[in-house]
């Protein structure tokens, strides 16, 4: 009797494991869906980005060097990823003076709007004030 129990609880075991083999193949393959799925997405957002990119530089004025074009778009960039980044703080203000030019956005999450506001700063800005 306890010979044919120790088997019984054995043959239970057994199962048991061949379960969850089965079940961690199963999630081998939906991880190796998920890492597909996350190349090819990964794939279409660079493509969207370079022909984004390229209808910039068409876009923009032809008389700017490639690299005054190139730093255009990067400080876009990163004006971008400012209002991701505040896009969790309601309003906020992005100011960038280190192009040829100053440009400032009020960026409305709520409404998800991006204003340019009027600017009146001197340029070049000071860093620090001065003393009087």
């Amino acid at each position: 009797m306890r010979l044919e129990k120790k088997q019984l609880e054995n043959t239970i075991r057994i199962k048991e494991m061949e379960i969850e083999i089965v079940e961690e193949q199963k999630r081998t393959e939906l991880l190796e869906v998920k890492r597909g799925n996350d190349l090819v997405e990964a794939e279409f957002a660079g493509k969207a980005k370079g022909h984004e990119f390229e209808e910039f530089v068409k876009g923009i004025d032809p008389k700017l060097s490639a690299q005054q074009k190139i730093s255009i778009w990067k400080k876009q960039m990163e004006l971008e990823q400012a209002a991701q980044v505040y896009s969790k703080m309601g309003t906020c203000v992005c100011l960038c003076v280190s192009l040829p030019f100053a440009c400032a956005f009020s960026c409305h999450t709520d409404t998800n709007t991006h204003l340019p506001l009027p600017l009146q700063l001197p340029l070049p800005l000071p860093l620090f004030p001065q003393a009087s």
